[in-house]
């Protein structure tokens, strides 16, 4: 299941109990849009997110060689974060071999976009992108 923070209709504590009851059926809960809007900490609280799509903006701001300190802070608290809940990440986007590459050194578990515009593991998606081929 996709979830998007704007997409919720109904309360936090209404949706969590409904979710929860699916992931124990089996479903999968993947957070979208993770670092827009309402896709905030508090899901993550909340809900039994198994994976988390970053956006395009953060995925680029991560990835980009010469990050200032600031967002190095928060990238590496929110990874840790995530790595803590055993969330598994999404990198959206990626636009070449670097921050694919990037995307892979920081633990992204799968990543899209680009070159690489499947959904697939970050380290296949990385080799595709070096490669130049779309998978």
């Amino acid at each position: 299941m996709d979830l998007s923070g704007g997409e919720r209709g109904l309360g936090l504590a209404e949706s969590a109990t409904g979710l929860r009851r699916l992931h124990d059926c089996g479903f999968g809960l993947c957070l979208s849009d993770f670092g827009a809007g309402e896709a905030s900490l508090e899901l993550l609280r909340a809900l039994p997110v198994d994976l988390v799509a970053l956006t395009a903006e953060l995925t680029a701001d991560w990835t980009a060689p010469d990050g200032d300190r600031r967002t190095e802070a928060v990238r590496g608290a929110l990874l840790g974060l995530l790595r803590e809940l055993s969330v598994r990440i999404i990198a959206t986007d990626l636009t070449g071999p670097a921050e694919a590459a990037r995307a892979e050194d920081l633990g992204v578990t799968l990543a899209s976009g680009g070159e690489a515009d499947a959904l697939a593991p970050a380290s296949a998606a990385a080799a595709a992108v070096r490669a130049g081929r779309r998978r």
